[in-house]
């Protein structure tokens, strides 16, 4: 089928001109435009998503206001507990906890949201004929809005403190993508189970406890690298958020085994999901 990629022609250009530069703009993109999905599958994702989005924080008396307490509660609790009855020698302590409060809270939210996606939704799968992964594309995007809008917080918080902002801060949105990724991953992968094994909600439940307290959260990654080094390569966010603090408080350049190893981990965790996802989805609606 013939795609126009080009607008229509404009006025001063001769028609014979214009039809030979349209033809050559669409040889030129048609093979690219090729392997991008339909628009309206973005449109899909992009509804579900905020569809997602304000069912849970627009149905409430205080709405988004949530999204921004909830992390700040846990901040202050941490922070006075960490700070002041076991203190950290640790320079904008507030600073270096939020920051690996809020990349562990996406985490933890947009996973154990995930385990009822299709249940949720059964309604869209049962009458629509659509690929089910954008399902989670959506929800995970919804998790990431507010994410976003915590990490604001943070950057507002940095500059009241006199945190310089930095060239190095252009390595943020790379580490973004890097927890998307694994964010969906484990999101795809952990819903696959649950179809078969109900009771990995529960497993899950000690995963996510176990991986806060050896996560790089409350105290330095040292501490934890020194006694349990392995950790540091089995655990999808030691690198990511040793990195972070280092791009975004301290002003240095990241740790590249890390930068690249948790880019690799992200797609292989991905990846796998996916492939597993595809490969029992076709018993899903009779399970659910």
């Amino acid at each position: 089928m013939y795609i126009q990629l080009v607008p229509k022609p404009f006025p001063f250009l001769r028609p014979q001109k214009v039809i030979l530069r349209n033809r050559m703009l669409n040889s030129i993109l048609r093979p690219f435009v090729s392997y991008l999905p339909q628009n309206n599958r973005f449109q899909r994702i992009w509804k579900l998503a905020q569809v997602d989005y304000k069912k849970r924080f627009y149905n409430s008396n205080w709405g988004v206001i949530w999204a921004l307490f909830n992390p700040l509660a846990r901040l202050l609790i941490y922070f006075i507990v960490f700070q002041y009855l076991i203190p950290q020698s640790i320079d904008n302590y507030a600073l270096y906890l939020f920051s690996g409060l809020l990349i562990w809270m996406f985490f933890t939210e947009s996973t154990k949201r995930a385990f009822r996606v299709l249940i949720t939704k059964k309604y869209l799968i049962s009458s629509i004929r659509f690929n089910w992964i954008d399902l989670y594309l959506a929800s995970t995007l919804s998790v990431f809005w507010g994410f976003l809008f915590n990490f604001l917080a943070y950057f507002l918080l940095s500059i009241v403190l006199q945190v310089d902002i930095t060239l190095n801060y252009l390595y943020f949105p790379i580490y973004l993508f890097n927890i998307i990724i694994l964010c969906l991953g484990f999101s795809i992968l952990l819903a696959t189970i649950y179809i078969y094994f109900v009771d990995i909600i529960h497993i899950w439940d000690l995963v996510l406890l176990t991986g806060f307290w050896t996560a790089p959260i409350l105290f330095r990654g040292e501490v934890i690298s020194e006694k349990f080094g392995y950790l540091d390569y089995i655990h999808p966010f030691t690198g990511i958020i040793n990195n972070v603090r280092n791009s975004i408080l301290f002003d240095t350049a990241p740790n590249w085994f890390f930068f690249f190893y948790n880019l690799l981990y992200g797609f292989v965790v991905l990846i796998l999901a996916v492939f597993l996802f595809k490969k029992f989805s076709k018993s899903f609606l009779e399970r659910i």
